[in-house]
């Protein structure tokens, strides 16, 4: 390679991407709950509703749960490069502005 080479990183998209994750980690959490929930309000008038919506919550309980904390590390992983990224930006940012050279690591 040839030429100035650059990183660029979008460290608040980063972030937000971390944040999502967090929300989906979360449904996937409540989601046995909130079937329950549903087939309340579903209510007796529709038990053959009440009960594929209690048996479809039920019967993925534990690949939900793999997923669930699947998510949840990439999630803490985005949220942590974003950070990461955004400390350091300052650093840098900082060093310029002092006219040193900002602490690495």
């Amino acid at each position: 390679m040839s030429g100035p080479q650059q990183l660029i990183i979008d460290a608040d998209a980063m972030t937000a991407t971390g944040s999502a994750l967090a929300a989906v980690s979360q449904a996937f959490n409540t989601a046995n709950t909130d079937a329950h929930t549903l087939a309340g309000h579903i209510g007796p008038c529709q038990p053959k509703l009440t009960k594929a919506v209690t048996d479809f919550a039920t019967a993925w309980d534990d690949r939900r749960k793999q997923l669930q904390k699947a998510i949840e590390a990439i999630s803490d992983g985005a949220t942590a490069i974003g950070k990461g990224f955004q400390t350091a930006d300052q650093q840098l940012a900082d060093g310029l502005e002092q006219g040193t050279e900002a602490p690495v690591g």
